[in-house]
């Protein structure tokens, strides 16, 4: 008799409202279930464990559901099954090490700050340090801004994390500490150690692994075209020490291990760095498809009887280029709605910003024309090119997702960059594209994706993200379960 994986029994189970919270203690994962897939997992914990049982125990759902809602289960490690078996030992390996560990940057991304005041403008600066307060207090800079009488009166406060933090007050989009010299006075009185974390590093981010600290470039920064033409402003080495403070602070990321390659599909750190170790000088399309033999590799195999379509309905095919199209719908309706919404409020920067990347997705996803165009320099396909080389030396791709939905999310942004600097190039009336098109179209498209109604539509529609990593590949179940609003036909909701 073919049996369905019953849930582990060591998960921690909280009953919401016609939902379910699981939250894993060997994972840290925390899971929220849908009506859906709260209703199948009920059963199964009761007993029914066979298609034909779970398909009789919960008539209100569709056997193309109930397998879709297993298939959800299974890839969030919730069933004690080959999955999980394959997953467990990875979770409980060594804990990091918390010694000092080397800096690792890749020269080519070395930087020289312009002092632009772009990083001060269209950006929410903050938590505010005790000591900008200070300084801000002392030196009396509140009597710059209009309105305030002291330092409280230039930060806002919000939640941040578990706790509240103090953020920088903006006018008309920029820092209140920004001078019209487009200088920061809380550096000019205090000193850079006056002024907030996120201020003295920026646009360097810190990841911490168990081998290294590696060290990026954040692609918003308004300086990396001038940084390209100039150079670094200092040698590697003097670099590294200055830097090395700003990596042992609290702004600095920890790589997860294990490293999720894709949905289900994990690997130790130590493996997963010296794989990545493999792919340096590679182009995107190359580094996907040797993530995508790597995710295959490890997660493939045999697929267990219970999900074999003889036991449920067939589900929908699903074509990739429509898949594709849909979600570049998506993200354009998302990016529409953040241009409405920063005109309502005034905030013009952001505004822009949004108006650029809508039409961007436009001409991206091959709705629009705009004609043949040539580069000017060489300068323009190499601060491009930066994008893979930053996302590589971070690890930008697994930080916060999956492999294979990074280096999917770092084809998006590739992809709509280059749509945006033909666009800047077009607007002013030239044919030949420059670096600051491409540095203004990076700007734009890396703020707006970032932002938390973007950010969501990406993650509904994660598997579709994933299949852009290869797009000439034909999607693959194991990329994940595409949101229904992505497909032709299918369930009402996919709240896993």
């Amino acid at each position: 008799m073919t049996t369905i994986p019953r849930p582990r029994s060591n998960l921690r189970v909280r009953d919401l409202a016609n939902a379910l919270a699981i939250e894993d203690p060997t994972t840290g994962q925390s899971v929220h279930l849908g009506a859906e897939s709260s209703a199948v997992w009920v059963a199964l914990a009761a007993g029914h464990d066979t298609p034909s049982g779970l398909t009789a125990a919960v008539p209100n759902l569709s056997p193309a559901v109930i397998r879709l809602r297993l298939q959800q289960l299974r890839e969030s490690l919730l069933l004690d099954g080959s999955l999980w078996a394959t997953a467990r030992p990875l979770f409980q390996g060594a804990k990091p090490t918390t010694a000092a560990l080397p800096l690792r940057l890749s020269p080519t991304l070395q930087h020289r700050c312009i002092g632009c005041g772009g990083s001060c403008a269209g950006v929410e600066i903050g938590p505010v340090p005790e000591a900008a307060l200070t300084t801000i207090e002392e030196h009396r800079l509140y009597t710059e801004v209009e309105g305030a009488e002291s330092a409280a009166e230039c930060v806002t406060a919000r939640p941040y994390g578990e706790m509240v933090g103090h953020f920088m007050k903006r006018v008309e989009g920029r820092c209140v500490m920004l001078t019209p010299e487009l200088r920061c006075a809380i550096h000019a009185a205090g000193g850079p150690a006056a002024k907030p974390g996120v201020c003295r590093q920026f646009p360097y981010t810190f990841t911490r692994g168990r081998d290294a600290i590696y060290v990026s470039l954040q692609m918003e920064c308004r300086s990396l075209s001038a940084a390209l033409h100039q150079g670094a402003a200092e040698d590697h080495a003097t670099l590294l020490a200055e830097l090395r403070p700003l990596a042992e602070g609290p702004l600095v990321h920890a790589l997860p291990d294990p490293v999720r390659l894709s949905p289900g599909i994990y690997l130790d750190q130590a493996s997963y760095l010296q794989w990545w170790d493999r792919q340096r000088g590679l182009s995107l399309p190359e580094i996907a498809a040797h993530a995508v033999g790597l995710a295959q590799t490890r997660g493939l195999g045999e697929e267990p009887e219970w999900r074999r379509a003889a036991h449920w309905e067939t589900p929908p095919t699903i074509a990739p280029a429509a898949l594709r199209a849909r979600l570049w719908e998506h993200v354009t309706r998302a990016v529409a709605l953040m241009t409405q919404e920063a005109a309502k409020d005034r905030r013009l920067v952001e505004q822009e910003q949004a108006e650029l990347l809508r039409k961007a997705l436009l001409v991206g996803g091959g709705h629009v024309s705009v004609g043949a165009i040539h580069w000017l320099d060489e300068a323009g396909p190499a601060l491009l090119e930066r994008v893979i080389t930053a996302a590589m030396a971070g690890h930008d791709v697994v930080r916060d997702c999956d492999l294979l939905y990074g280096l999917g999310r770092l084809a998006l942004v590739h992809s709509l960059t280059l749509a945006a600097a033909r666009l800047r190039a077009v607007q002013a009336g030239r044919v030949a594209l420059t670096a600051q098109d491409v540095n203004d179209g990076l700007v734009a498209t890396n703020v707006m994706l970032r932002t938390p109604y973007v950010e969501q539509t990406l993650r509904m529609a994660d598997a579709a993200v994933r299949s852009l990593a290869l797009p000439e590949s034909g999607y693959a179940p194991w990329m994940g379960v595409p949101h229904p609003n992505l497909l032709p036909e299918g369930p009402s909701d996919n709240t896993r």
